[in-house]
């Protein structure tokens, strides 16, 4: 079961690298999938910088946990999902539900 729960986590890991790495190589396709678009140079360069800093930020904590077999390596992804969570909710309370 331990070995099942560490594949998952790294797993899990490697798609948020490759996540990170799609806004870094491809910001304009893969935010066009989230609803974002890009204003010019300094909106590519916010999508670039920020997306990939979370998300390869997020899985690189992972995989080291998983690898380590470390628990509070996984505290940072937690809070940052925990905090993504409640930004998504509190964004639904004030906006409204998206009709999507």
């Amino acid at each position: 079961m331990r070995l099942a729960v560490t594949a998952l986590v790294f797993l899990g890991g490697l798609f948020f690298i490759m996540s990170g790495l799609s806004f870094l190589f491809q910001p304009q396709s893969v935010a066009s999938g989230l609803g974002l678009s890009a204003n010019g140079a300094t909106g590519l360069a916010t999508l670039r910088a920020d997306f990939f800093a979370f998300f390869t930020l997020v899985g690189v904590c992972m995989i080291w946990g998983a690898w380590k077999r470390r628990g509070d390596l996984l505290l940072l992804p937690a809070v940052a999902m925990l905090l993504a969570v409640a930004a998504r909710l509190l964004s639904a309370a004030i906006d409204g539900p998206s009709p999507t």
